[in-house]
Parts: structure tokens; sequence; C-alpha cells
């Protein structure tokens, strides 16, 4: 929708884009440590050693992430909230 609105919004609309993208790719890592999540641990209950402690390392990695995304998520939705209103939209 802001591709159609930009040439009449100018630049409210641009930074709309710009944040709703970045909001998009944000839920995309979560998506990826929540898919990773579960396939490391089938892995892992098979492993031991060394094999198993990288897995595990891996696994400590994916939820780090969650982590951070839901973090940071509120932020990035109250900013892309806020461009929506300076947008007009």
């Amino acid at each position: 929708m802001t591709e159609i609105v930009a040439p009449t919004l100018g630049e409210p609309a641009r930074l709309l884009r710009r944040e709703a993208k970045g909001l998009q790719d944000l839920l995309g890592e979560y998506q990826d440590a929540a898919v990773a999540r579960p396939w490391l641990r089938d892995i892992l209950s098979g492993r031991r050693g060394r094999t198993g402690a990288t897995y595990r390392v891996l696994g400590a990695l994916e939820r780090a992430r969650e982590e951070r995304v839901l973090r940071e998520l509120p932020s990035r939705v109250a900013r892309l909230r806020d461009l929506r209103a300076v947008a007009g939209l």
C-alpha cells in the first residue's frame, strides 16, 4: 500500500515502508529460530559428546535470537504505528 501512496505522501510513506520491511525481517528471524530449535532438539536427542555440545550451543543461540526479537518487537511496532499516524494511513 505504501508504494501506491508514496508519490503523494512522500517521505513519510517511504519511511513507513522501510519500517514495515524491517518489522517483517524481524518476524522472519523469530520464525527461523522457532523452527530451528525443535529441529536441533530432535537431532540432539541422539547425540553425545562434542557433537551434542555443538547442537546445545546452536539451540542456545537460537533461543537468544528469539529473546532478542521479543525484546525489540514492542518498540518496532510502536515506531511503525507512529510512522503510520504521521503518514496519515
